[in-house]
């Protein structure tokens, strides 16, 4: 009984700190969004906080589950070890988290311009490095990276496209934006190679 309490309690400080830490994501992404500048031209590949939140909710609720699950194994499996059969589950919907966490860090890091009349993208990083090029005449290759399957309707994944020098990677949460679909049409558009993870992170 007291490994079970020591368990939850462990639990409960991982709970806690899952939610401070996507809190903080939330507020930064909140914050940058103030900052976009797009014409008819040129439009940036935004996540807005609705939409991020949207998706927190979608994940901890997959998280949670697998919390859930893991408690129910560790009360059974001290009678009922074939209880543990089922661990694999519960750790790979925990795991969803650091999922989405590793999505949110890479996106927060990005501006990404993409001019739909001639198909060039800038992406700019907080670091200060800005990366200009074509996605017709200077991409040597595309790569699609995604998770084996969807969890309450969120999909993770992201494209990789490899320039002559260098690779930039797009996460998945921005095709959440529907006003970001005339980019991923257009890298739709292009032959990639398909690879697929339990756990795609960048």
């Amino acid at each position: 009984m007291a490994k079970v309490i020591l368990v939850i309690t462990l639990l409960a400080f991982i709970l806690y700190f899952i939610v401070r830490r996507l809190r903080m994501f939330g507020v930064q992404l909140s914050a940058n969004s103030g900052k976009i500048q797009s014409s008819l031209r040129i439009i940036e590949i935004t996540l807005p906080y609705k939409i991020l939140k949207a998706i927190v909710q979608k994940t901890l609720f997959s998280v949670f589950t697998g919390i859930l699950l893991l408690i129910v194994i560790l009360v059974l499996a001290t009678k009922f070890k074939i209880t543990l059969i089922m661990l694999p589950v519960s750790l790979y919907l925990i795991g969803q988290f650091f999922i989405l966490n590793n999505h949110i860090r890479h996106t927060r890091n990005q501006r990404i311009f993409y001019d739909k009349t001639n198909d060039n993208l800038t992406i700019e990083s907080l670091d200060g490095e800005k990366v200009m090029f074509n996605l017709i005449n200077d991409v040597r290759s595309y790569k699609e990276v995604k998770s084996v399957q969807k969890n309450n309707g969120i999909l993770f994944g992201y494209y990789e496209i490899i320039l002559a020098q260098q690779q930039i990677t797009i996460s998945y949460l921005l095709k959440e934006n529907i006003e970001n679909k005339i980019l991923f049409d257009k890298l739709g558009h292009f032959p990639m190679e398909v690879e697929t993870r339990l756990f795609p992170v960048i």
